[in-house]
C-alpha cells in the first residue's frame, strides 16, 4: 500500500470501515444533547476537535441565545475545554448541523456584511497561526488576500461553503496573478462524505470550485500529512469514468507509512462513509 499505483478496492459494504458507535452521553454534555436536533452520531477525531468546528459551535450559541437558555449553567468555554481535553466526551457529541442548516448553506447566493466580516475574521485567525499539519507559502500579506476576496464576493461565497462543510480552506500556493486556496482539513471534509462521485461533481459545481484531480492531489500531499483515515473522490476523465464493465471513479488517500499518496479507483455510484472530496479555488489578485 506504500506505492502510488492505481488499484481497485472492493466496494462491498461489508468491507468498508464502520462508524464507531458513540458511548452514552455523559453528564457534562447531557444538557447540550437535549437541545440539539441531531440525527447522526460522529466520531470527532483530532481534526474535528479544532478551532474551526469549535468556532461553528460557538456561533450557534451566540446566534441562538434563547434557544440555548437551558445551557445557562453550561457555558461554551466549559464545553470547549471538555471537548479538547477528553476524546471520550468528543465521541459523544452528536452532529449538530441539521438538514435545514446544510440546505440553507447550499442554497445561499450571497453573504451578508456580518457573515462576510465574520468569515474573513476566521480566515485571518487561521492565517496568523502556522499550521502544524501542512506548510503554507511564506510571505503572504493577508491584507492583500482580504482585499482580493472583498472584490470577488462570489469567490468568497465559494470559500464560505468550503468552510461550512468542513474543508478548512487555506492558501496552498501563490501564482503571479492568483492566490490558490484548497480544502486543508486533516481528513476528507466531514459534511461532504457519503456521496456518490456524480453527487460530488454536482456539489462542486454548485460551490463554484474545482475538484482536485490526481496530479493536484499528489502535489497537495507534499505540503503535509492528509487523509490518513479517510479518502477522496478525485476528478475523473469521462473516458475512464464510463469505461465498461462498471462505472469507476478515481480516489486518493495518503498512507502514513508510504512516501506518496495512493491513487486508485472505486465504484462511482456507491456512497462510502469515509469518502469525501477536496476542492481548489483560484482568487485573482487584481
Amino acid at each position: 500500500m506504500a506505492n502510488n499505483k492505481e488499484r481497485f478496492i472492493p466496494s462491498d459494504p461489508s468491507e468498508q470501515p464502520q462508524k464507531k458507535t458513540s458511548p452514552s452521553t455523559t453528564t457534562e454534555l447531557r444538557d447540550l444533547s437535549e437541545v440539539v436536533e441531531s440525527k447522526t452520531s460522529v466520531n470527532l477525531s483530532d481534526e474535528f476537535r479544532n478551532d474551526v468546528f469549535l468556532q461553528w459551535l460557538k456561533e450557534r450559541f451566540e446566534e441562538n441565545p434563547d434557544y440555548y437558555k437551558k445551557l445557562s449553567g453550561l457555558p461554551f468555554p466549559k464545553i470547549r475545554e471538555a471537548l479538547l481535553s477528553n476524546p471520550t466526551l468528543a465521541d459523544t457529541l452528536r452532529e449538530m448541523r441539521t438538514d435545514a442548516d446544510l440546505e440553507g448553506m447550499f442554497n445561499k447566493t450571497e453573504l451578508s456584511s456580518v457573515e462576510t466580516d465574520n468569515f474573513l475574521f476566521t480566515l485571518n485567525h487561521r492565517f496568523k497561526i502556522d499550521p502544524k499539519l501542512y506548510e503554507r507559502p511564506k510571505g503572504i500579506d493577508f491584507a492583500k488576500v482580504e482585499d482580493a476576496l472583498r472584490r470577488n464576493p462570489e469567490l468568497l461565497l465559494s470559500l464560505y461553503k468550503m468552510e461550512k462543510t468542513g474543508g478548512s480552506p487555506d492558501i496552498i500556493a501563490v501564482e503571479p496573478d492568483h492566490f490558490v486556496f484548497a480544502d486543508c482539513s486533516a481528513e476528507a471534509p466531514l459534511f461532504r462524505r457519503n456521496s456518490t462521485y456524480d453527487e460530488a461533481v454536482i456539489v462542486a459545481k454548485q460551490f463554484g470550485i474545482n475538484m482536485m484531480d490526481k496530479e493536484t492531489y499528489r502535489k497537495f500531499n507534499k505540503l503535509g500529512n492528509f487523509d490518513n483515515d479517510s479518502w477522496n473522490w478525485l476528478k475523473t476523465p469521462n473516458s475512464f469514468l464510463n469505461k465498461p464493465p462498471v462505472k469507476n471513479a478515481i480516489t486518493g488517500q495518503f498512507y502514513p507509512n508510504g512516501e506518496k499518496p495512493v491513487v486508485y479507483h472505486n465504484l462511482a455510484d456507491y456512497r462510502y462513509p469515509y469518502c469525501g472530496w477536496r476542492g481548489v479555488l483560484k482568487v485573482s489578485k487584481n
